[in-house]
């Protein structure tokens, strides 16, 4: 029993120095320091130009390089990195194609030879021996996203029309009447299945087709009339800010247009008939006046005529006839003789003309009273050479009576010899 308490004695005796040594030498607390494990800290970095890039990773720990491309849901371990003796090697000979590696001395860049559809993704930085540490960032093609551009082309031949429709997106097909302000989709084309339907199949069906050209779409008008005559449209599906448009219209042949007037004179009144198919214009010029001046006008569209100023009511009327129009002259006198044409009021190369002028007579100046009035100087010269015309014929037709007297008429007459009585017979 007493050897067990020597033994037991001296076991607390030793426990007490160590105790004693570990208080001496951390006396002092500045001189006692607990080291904790640092927490690994990863930071990554993207560099780009041109056809190739280059991930840099920084940290205080040992780094893996991941990859995961961006149409796969795969991740690969491309290289490691490590720091204490800061070197860094691809994982597999595989890769050689695509990267290098090396260490910065904080960490390692891994340079991606060439970016295509291989190296394309997400690439990560991960503490190789703590893997919920980590940063990553995406190396993708860029993206350029076109403005979509769209063309369009109308093709006609007889009663039948197709509308063709270029771009490099999706389109619809818009149609607005001509006789309406509201807009229809007619159609829809997809430029990634390159194909091209009818909106509404039992509405569109009676009218339209359509197809896919490769490049857009075509739609044709199965047959041309006031249901598909308008605006037809290319709107980009997704946009409709970017459209283009082209008018399918009734062709409307413009007929030239004709004029034919008619004179009719009833005792102190006359008529001026103007026939056309078109606006027209009567107009009028006095031989005392050098002014030709708008007196009525006519319209085709409306059958209305009337006269262009109040003032000329004093002296005509005028009236639609169904085909032109007519102007009525109440009385004919110095004020209403003259020239009458008919213009087509839009077409003034296009007209026809006539004149109203007094009774032509020559009045014997030896009458009490009588007066001789010639309107221009035309009438005087005319009248002269008629009265010229009468004398000449009242001459020939006496030297004719004489020529046909001589000769039927003839008689013997007596001779008187010398030496006989001349009462004798």
């Amino acid at each position: 029993m007493k050897s067990y308490t020597v033994i037991h004695e001296r076991r607390v005796c030793c426990s007490f120095i160590k105790l004693m040594a570990v208080v001496c030498l951390c006396s002092r607390v500045t001189d006692c320091k607990v080291t904790k494990e640092e927490e690994p800290e990863i930071r990554i970095r993207k560099i780009e130009w041109g056809s190739t890039a280059a991930i840099e990773c920084s940290g205080n720990t040992e780094l893996t390089f991941q990859f995961k491309r961006a149409d796969s849901n795969i991740t690969m371990n491309i290289a490691e990195c490590e720091s204490k003796v800061q070197s860094c090697n691809l994982l597999d000979k595989k890769y050689k194609e695509y990267y290098t590696v090396a260490h910065t001395g904080s960490g390692g860049i891994m340079f991606v030879i060439r970016l295509n559809e291989d190296t394309y993704g997400t690439y990560t930085c991960v503490a190789t021996y703590k893997s919920s540490i980590s940063a990553s960032v995406d190396v993708l093609k860029a993206i350029k996203e076109e403005e979509p551009e769209i063309r369009i082309r109308k093709i006609e031949w007889g009663s039948t029309a197709a509308i063709e429709c270029s771009g490099n997106t999706e389109l619809t097909f818009q149609f607005k009447r001509a006789d309406s302000n509201i807009t229809m989709n007619i159609a829809e084309c997809e430029s990634k299945v390159q194909s091209c339907n009818l909106l509404d199949n039992k509405k569109y069906t009676e009218y339209y087709t359509v197809a896919h050209t490769g490049s857009g779409g075509i739609i044709f008008v199965i047959r041309l009339n006031e249901d598909t005559y308008g605006t037809y449209s290319c709107v980009a599906t997704f946009n409709s800010s970017i459209s283009a448009s082209v008018d399918v219209l009734k062709e409307i042949k413009e007929e030239q247009p004709e004029i034919r007037i008619r004179k009719m004179e009833f005792g102190s009144t006359a008529a001026i008939e103007c026939i056309g198919n078109t606006d027209i214009t009567f107009q009028f010029k006095s031989d005392y006046f050098t002014t030709t001046i708008n007196i009525a006008e006519c319209g085709s569209k409306v059958q209305l005529c009337s006269l262009i100023d109040e003032k000329y009511a004093k002296y005509y009327s005028v009236s639609h006839t169904g085909s032109g129009g007519i102007l009525s002259i109440h009385s004919l006198n110095e004020d209403t003789y003259g020239t009458y044409t008919c213009v087509a009021k839009y077409y003034s190369n296009m007209s026809a003309s006539t004149q109203i002028y007094p009774p032509r007579s020559v009045v014997s100046p030896g009458l009490k009273g009588a007066v001789t009035t010639f309107r221009t100087f035309n009438d005087v010269t005319n009248n002269y050479t008629n009265v010229r015309y009468a004398y000449a014929f009242v001459i020939l037709l006496c030297i004719g009576v004489a020529l046909v007297l001589a000769k039927f008429c003839t008689c013997k007459l007596p001779r008187f010899l010398p030496g006989t009585d001349a009462g004798k017979i």
